[in-house]
């Protein structure tokens, strides 16, 4: 019989970070390569296929993978899958849905959680954001989180990892230009 207690996930309502995941010069490489991105609309109720700016308002840009950018998605999937197995212990497989977010003074994304019955995002396990612009560059942007923790500002290249079902959000930048790049873990869904 399987022993409950040791299956316990007892981090699940805890975020980490890693410092130093890319150097300021591989942040603003990301950040100016025009051929790695493509740009769409950043989409709220995307099954229903709408933009509604009173949850989100922020430019995305998709990451294209080509054998000049794979060393950008080897990097985050060797901190992601280090953090799991030290803290989460999620069953995940992969990495995808890898987007570069620009958030301008006034823009922001109000509550949500990561994971939704559709469109296949059942099955995010854990979210990444990582920090690409130098922080004196702006003020706002902050993750904040609902278990009453002060909002989370990490320095320039740095990574925060957190469960997907954590309830999150983005505070309004208030100056200059945030940019961080996203990515989620999937593995088996949620029985």
């Amino acid at each position: 019989m399987t022993d409950l207690r040791k299956l316990r996930n007892k981090n699940l309502f805890k975020y980490f970070t890693v410092r130093n995941v890319f150097t300021p010069e591989e942040c603003n490489l990301i950040i100016n390569s025009p051929d790695t991105f493509e740009q769409k609309d950043a989409l709220i109720g995307a099954d229903i296929g709408r933009v509604d700016t009173s949850v989100r308002k922020t430019k995305v840009k998709f990451f294209k993978q080509t054998p000049d950018t794979l060393w950008i998605g080897d990097r985050i999937h060797k901190y992601a899958w280090e953090a799991n197995r030290n803290y989460f212990n999620f069953n995940i497989s992969f990495l995808a849905d890898l987007e570069l977010l620009e958030y301008r003074e006034g823009y922001f994304y109000d509550w949500h959680v990561d994971i939704t019955p559709s469109d296949g995002i059942d099955s995010r396990k854990l979210s990444i954001i990582i920090f690409l612009s130098d922080p004196e560059d702006y003020d706002g942007g902050g993750v904040g989180f609902d278990f009453g923790r002060p909002s989370v500002v990490l320095s320039q290249g740095s990574m925060l990892i957190f469960s997907s079902l954590l309830r999150h959000k983005v505070h309004p930048v208030t100056r200059g230009i945030r940019h961080s790049f996203v990515a989620w873990a999937y593995g088996d869904p949620f029985y």
